[in-house]
């Protein structure tokens, strides 16, 4: 045999041995001819849905563009809202296949500052939320001229920023928040003419009620019943002297206008 012709029965040979399927893989063929129709039909399914998306996009952003609405309420829930309106928790008006733009911020409230030499406060008293300070010029030497809480005094407008705020006392009656005499902020108003306030309350003055006195003149007040002969703190009992007990002695009005008993300042605005 010549060698053309070996090398030619060779090669046949060879290619006959890779086109026959070997034993062991049978089974495989069997399930690939099994499962090929399913793919094709899986393919085929497949196919139709997206030629369908692509002719029914077009009807569902026209919808989307007509009504926000995502559902509609039949005539029997529209009756049960108009009756929830207003009940707590539920708002005035209920929302339905509208959106309600929402509206502007309103501007910030002004912030409340002191009124400084306000007709019912004394001249260096100034009026804030409600009762009488004694001046944040006159407790700061004029540095931090402006109210701005009971304790809070500051330099400039607005009195947010650290560096123009100054602060003095933990509690109210302490540091800034006292009034003129030093005390608890008071209400506003005023004492008859022979009157002094102290506590927030009009009493015949002290000078008064201990003129000619035996144990001295003690014009100034250290409590309702009590007259010392030094500005408050008046701690020196050998300075104190006290007489009466409620709207006697000490304890009085300036009998003025029917006030024999302390009062309140009058309002006159």
């Amino acid at each position: 045999m010549s060698a053309p012709e070996s090398q030619r029965i060779f090669w046949k040979f060879n290619l006959r041995q890779e086109l026959l399927p070997s034993p062991g893989g049978d089974a495989r063929w069997a399930v690939a001819r099994k499962a090929l129709p399913i793919a094709l039909l899986c393919a085929a399914v497949l196919g139709m849905l997206g030629v369908l998306a692509i002719h029914r996009r077009s009807d569902v952003f026209s919808k989307l563009g007509e009504s926000t609405a995502l559902y509609e309420s039949s005539p029997e829930e529209e009756e049960f809202f108009k009756e929830a309106v207003g009940l707590p928790g539920i708002p005035g008006e209920m929302a339905r296949n509208h959106v309600t733009p929402t509206a502007a911020p309103k501007e910030a409230a002004a912030v409340e500052r002191a009124v400084p030499h306000d007709g019912d406060c004394l001249e260096t008293e100034e009026f804030f939320a409600g009762y009488c300070y004694k001046n944040c010029s006159a407790l700061t030497s004029g540095r931090m001229p402006i109210r701005s809480s009971p304790n809070t005094c500051c330099n400039k407008e607005p009195c947010l920023y650290p560096s123009s705020l100054d602060f003095s006392g933990p509690f109210i009656c302490q540091g800034y928040g006292v009034d003129i005499y030093g005390h608890c902020p008071r209400l506003p108003g005023v004492c008859d003419g022979n009157e002094e306030l102290y506590e927030g309350v009009c009493f015949m003055k002290c000078a008064t009620l201990t003129e000619g006195h035996t144990g001295g003149e003690k014009p100034f007040r250290a409590g309702p019943n009590f007259c010392c002969s030094t500005k408050p703190p008046c701690f020196n009992i050998f300075h104190i002297t006290t007489e009466g007990a409620t709207c006697t002695g000490f304890d009085v009005g300036g009998g003025e206008n029917g006030h024999k008993c302390p009062h309140e300042p009058l309002i006159t605005r």
